[in-house]
Formats: C-alpha cells, sequence, structure tokens
C-alpha cells in the first residue's frame, strides 16, 4: 500500500537511508489567488437588453469576470442590424476570444420603449445604427458608469466576418488600430 505524506525534502531523505521497506512519496500543491485571471474563459452571450439595470446587471456580471463587454447597438426597423447581430452571435458563439480570457456579449435594443425613455443611447453617444460598443472597466475612479473602450458605427465593417473576430480576438487596446489598418486595405474604402 503506497503512503502519501508530505515531508520536506530533507527529511525524506533521512528517512529514506534508514527504512527501505517504506515508500513515501511529496505531493505538492500550488494554489492560486482567487483575484489571478484565468487564462481561457468561455464567452458569455446575454439576453437582448431592453432597459438601463439590465445593462448595468450584465456590464457588472462580465466585469466582475474581467471580461470585455461587447455591446451591439440595434434598432427593430435597421436592415443592417438584422444582418450584423446573428452574425456577431455566430463568431461570440463560435468560441472566438475564449483563448484570451473570453467576452461577454449583448444586443441592446436601442428603440425599446425603456432604453429611449432612460436615455441609454444618449449616454454612451449611440448616433448611428448598427454600433458596436466594447466596455472594458468600470467609470473613473472605479465606480460610476461603464466606460466605453472602442466603438465601431460603420456597417460595411461590421459586416465582415474576418474584422469581428480579428476584433474579438485582439482584445479592446488594440481593436481601433487594427481596424483603422483594415479599413484602409477594403475596396470601398479606397474608393
Amino acid at each position: 500500500m503506497m503512503r502519501t505524506t508530505l515531508v520536506p525534502s530533507i527529511a525524506l531523505k533521512a528517512l529514506c537511508r534508514h527504512s527501505r521497506a517504506t515508500t513515501t512519496t511529496t505531493t505538492t500543491t500550488t494554489r492560486g489567488f482567487s483575484a489571478s485571471r484565468r487564462l481561457s474563459a468561455s464567452n458569455q452571450i446575454f439576453d437582448p437588453i431592453r432597459d438601463a439595470p439590465t445593462f448595468q446587471t450584465h456590464h457588472l456580471l462580465a466585469l466582475s469576470s474581467r471580461t470585455p463587454f461587447i455591446t451591439l447597438w440595434t434598432t427593430s426597423w435597421c436592415p443592417a442590424c438584422r444582418t450584423i447581430a446573428p452574425l456577431l452571435q455566430t463568431v461570440v458563439s463560435s468560441g472566438v476570444g475564449e483563448a484570451e480570457g473570453g467576452v461577454a456579449y449583448a444586443v441592446v435594443e436601442l428603440d425599446a420603449p425603456d432604453v429611449v425613455a432612460e436615455g441609454l443611447g444618449l449616454r454612451y453617444g449611440i448616433t448611428a445604427v448598427p454600433t458596436l460598443v466594447a466596455f472594458g472597466g468600470a467609470g473613473a475612479g472605479g465606480g460610476g458608469a461603464p466606460r466605453a473602450e472602442t466603438k465601431v458605427v460603420d456597417a460595411r465593417v461590421l459586416g465582415d466576418r474576418r474584422v469581428l473576430e480579428e476584433w474579438v480576438r485582439t482584445g479592446l487596446s488594440a481593436a481601433s488600430c487594427y481596424l483603422v489598418a483594415l479599413c484602409l486595405d477594403h475596396e470601398w474604402w479606397r474608393g
């Protein structure tokens, strides 16, 4: 029968010299800090947002798991939104970005009565639809309203799956630079 004990290495050497009949192994365990970020996490897809409290709840859930919160601001009458929303949901649900720590994603229905009444679109500077906004950390001093890190408004850019995948994968800091470079590559941009 094998016996597992925790013994300092010097004591283990002495024990092995004096008693050859007993088999002893050492077991070491490492414990990470609870605040340390996991290297990979699954993406989260939330239900559509139709009011400010739901938006705040989803943002806090993403913030507590230390993942970027990606929102697609749409309306019911926008034909480009009906094309881009399923495309972005497919990109997120396919696992793009999970190796980099995961993302949280939700559609914000800008023409929902509570969103209009609470001025959620005005608060975050939404002037066109569809608009893709990524939120990172909290506002100034770690509290307050969520701070928009990256915003993409052009529907032609949002309709490109390659752009969306790279945008989700690169994270919030490099996304803006990548989109500018990619836009300069498109034929319609040179135009």
